[in-house]
């Protein structure tokens, strides 16, 4: 049970370690920590993984007694098994430890070592190294969402908010069966003529009569793959009110529906988007699909293929949320995207007054319209991004200053008014 590149105990070693000690009553004598070596890439890069291997060895030898365990669940993450009382000392430790395998180059100092660290101390009332494992994990989830902090213990918080999620998790399915998910639309407006050019559909969770906020439940679906069946729900209800819109003569504008990364895994579907629009038998010119950039950093293969096949389609494909990674510029080189959304972070009140800032939008408004691109401004809620943003030439925009998310009803009404002016 020792990991073969490395020679360090491995998450097998983890789990008979600790169901021994689940087993013997004595879990509630130890700690727990779960931990991430900060910057170990920079360590292997610029000392070679041979050398990387062998400061891991050193900085596990250099922290545990025989009666512990610290093992490796795989690249530069531990879990660590601790006697109580010495969690403070290992807790030191595990700011700084210096390993001497590992120097620079010019002045011969030992490197050190930094982690950032999950604690959990078992009472007893734990089953199971997994049970122990969850709880360690659901904690270092939280230090992933702060800036600056390097070490958190699991409390009642973190056990509610998980709870609450696998209460989410497990209400999904049964949820889409009862089609409890709803469909708003957001317009999507011509700066110049005020006209509604297109709208795009938000899901919304109506469950029990009390809406559940999309930022609570579409992260853990994310998580858990369910985002795909969420995703052709609501591109099936979408098609499902074109065609009925179409039917009732309604004038209808491109509606674009998102998709996450999680559907390049294969390289299908764009043809299961095609069948439920030819399900519905609408016109493809009115159905668009917004991609975001990590779906190209997880899938750039499957995702350029399923673009190109949604244009032999006659689908549209959107890029959402550009300018919040650093291979955005990448993408619009490798695809063929009809729409270019500016991410709402260029908005942000500190800078959007600066004239650095203004100078960044207005050139990505320019290669927009060089590459034959149409370009949407989203989270416009101010007077005052409204109108820099028309003096900048957008194009179109989208955002609570000129509408917000709306439910079918009051949407047709809203599309209705705007078309008549």
């Amino acid at each position: 049970m020792i990991d073969i590149r490395s020679g360090i105990p491995n998450y097998n070693a983890y789990l008979n370690f600790t169901d021994r000690l689940i087993g013997e009553e004595k879990i509630a004598e130890y700690s727990t920590i779960y931990f991430n070596i900060s910057n170990f890439k920079f360590i292997n890069q610029k000392f070679g993984f041979r050398q990387g291997d062998a400061a891991l060895r050193e900085y596990c030898g250099e922290l545990v007694t025989a009666e512990e365990l610290m093992a490796l669940t795989g690249g530069n993450n531990f879990v660590g098994v601790i006697r109580k009382e010495r969690l403070s000392l290992i807790l030191k430790e595990l700011e700084s430890v210096y390993v001497s395998c590992i120097r620079e180059p010019v002045t011969g100092e030992k490197v050190a070592i930094t982690a950032r660290i999950a604690v959990y101390n078992p009472d007893g009332t734990d089953t199971s190294p997994q049970m122990i494992m969850e709880k360690l994990s659901s904690t270092y989830d939280e230090i992933n969402k702060g800036q600056n902090e390097t070490i958190r213990y699991y409390d009642d918080k973190i056990r509610q908010r998980k709870s609450r999620e696998e209460l989410i998790m497990h209400a999904i399915d049964p949820a889409l069966k009862k089609r409890e998910f709803v469909v708003y639309y957001q317009p999507k407006v011509d700066m110049k003529s005020r006209r509604i050019i297109g709208a795009e559909a938000l899901i919304r969770w109506n469950n029990e009569g009390k809406l559940v906020p999309p930022m609570e439940f579409i992260p853990i679906c994310e998580n858990t793959g369910q985002v795909q069946k969420l995703d052709f729900y609501v591109l099936e209800t979408v098609c499902r009110n074109i065609s009925e819109w179409l039917k009732k003569g309604i004038e209808v504008v491109t509606i674009s529906v998102n998709f996450s990364k999680h559907h390049f895994v294969e390289n299908t579907v764009a043809e299961r988007i095609n069948q439920v629009a030819e399900k519905y038998k609408i016109p493809k010119q009115y159905l668009e699909i917004e991609f975001t950039e990590t779906a190209y950093l997880e899938g750039s293969v499957n995702l350029i293929s399923s673009i190109n096949k949604l244009h032999e389609f006659g689908i549209s494909a959107s890029m959402d949320d550009f300018g919040t990674g650093y291979s955005s510029l990448s993408m619009l080189q490798n695809m063929s995207f009809d729409t270019l959304k500016l991410d709402k972070s260029f908005l942000d009140n500190r800078s959007l007054g600066k004239e650095r800032s203004r100078a960044v939008i207005g050139n990505i408004i320019r290669m927009a319209k060089e590459l034959d691109m149409s370009i949407v401004s989203e989270g416009i809620e101010t007077k005052e991004a409204f109108e820099t943003m028309e003096r900048l030439n957008i194009g179109y925009i989208q955002g609570y200053y000129f509408s917000k998310p709306l439910p079918q009803k009051e949407y047709l009404e809203f599309l209705k008014a705007h078309q008549n002016d």
